[in-house]
């Protein structure tokens, strides 16, 4: 699978495969309708030989009459540069929800896989950029899970004091270490006795328990002026949420 790629012929044995003029059966979930659809690529779709193209996290490459799909992992676009594929500018099949129905199965898995990758190596890179830049680690996994709610990357549905229903998600947000998640990183806030912080890993937590802000403290979190959940009357609205959360 995706982790075992290092060539460009391991990505290409991998990636869902177009030829020129084929007819591909693709189901639509946002039309509820599959339909056949007949690629003529050099004449529709602005393909360009040895070249690559990126559309809503998938990457879509031409080489001899065939065009290459795979969703986005770095070191896809690493092997691609590698190969002197050229980025040009061309339709992305599959990059709006649509998938091969025949190859149903295979593409969900790389779609998985390749999220999982990008995942593991977004937080090494938060981790060694807190390390190099703030000298701060993360807050170890144990203390965390035993202390903290983790607030999940698909956010939180809540209802606030005058009873409207929110739905609310993390300072840190997709698997880029952009400026606004530099900014983020190693920084607590407290508010109304509840805590959020957002950990070296580019995780976000809550908690309640006030030995967590001295840890934050004592491991050099520094404070910012961040939205705190759950501190200004507003209560989640699913069950596990609201489980987790009286727990601790």
């Amino acid at each position: 699978m995706l982790r075992n790629v290092s060539t460009i012929n391991d990505l290409k044995n991998e990636a869902v495969k177009i030829k020129n003029r084929e007819k591909v059966i693709v189901y639509w979930p946002q039309f509820g309708k599959k339909q056949e659809q007949a690629f003529d690529l050099e004449r529709d779709h602005c393909v360009s030989e040895h070249a690559y193209t990126v559309n809503r996290s998938v990457i879509a490459f031409y080489e001899h009459g065939t065009l290459y799909l795979v969703p986005y992992f770095k070191k896809a676009i690493e092997i691609l540069k590698q190969e002197e594929y050229i980025e040009g500018d061309m339709y992305v099949p599959f990059s709006n929800q649509e998938y091969p129905v025949l190859e149903m199965k295979h593409w969900q898995e790389l779609q998985k896989e390749s999220q999982e990758i990008e995942k593991e190596r977004f937080e090494e890179e938060c981790i060694k950029f807190c390390k190099d830049v703030f000298k701060v680690n993360p807050i170890l996994k144990e203390l965390v899970d035993a202390n903290c709610m983790l607030f999940p990357e698909s956010g939180i549905q809540i209802c606030n004091s005058i009873r409207r229903e929110i739905h609310i998600y993390p300072e840190v947000t997709g698997y880029h270490l952009d400026c606004f998640t530099m900014d983020a990183l190693a920084r607590y806030c407290v508010k109304n006795d509840v805590i959020t912080f957002i950990n070296a890993d580019g995780k976000q937590y809550i908690t309640k328990k006030p030995e967590m802000l001295q840890l934050l403290i004592e491991a050099g979190y520094k404070f910012s002026d961040i939205y705190v959940p759950f501190s200004n009357g507003e209560e989640p609205e699913e069950e596990e949420i609201i489980r987790h959360w009286n727990s601790l």
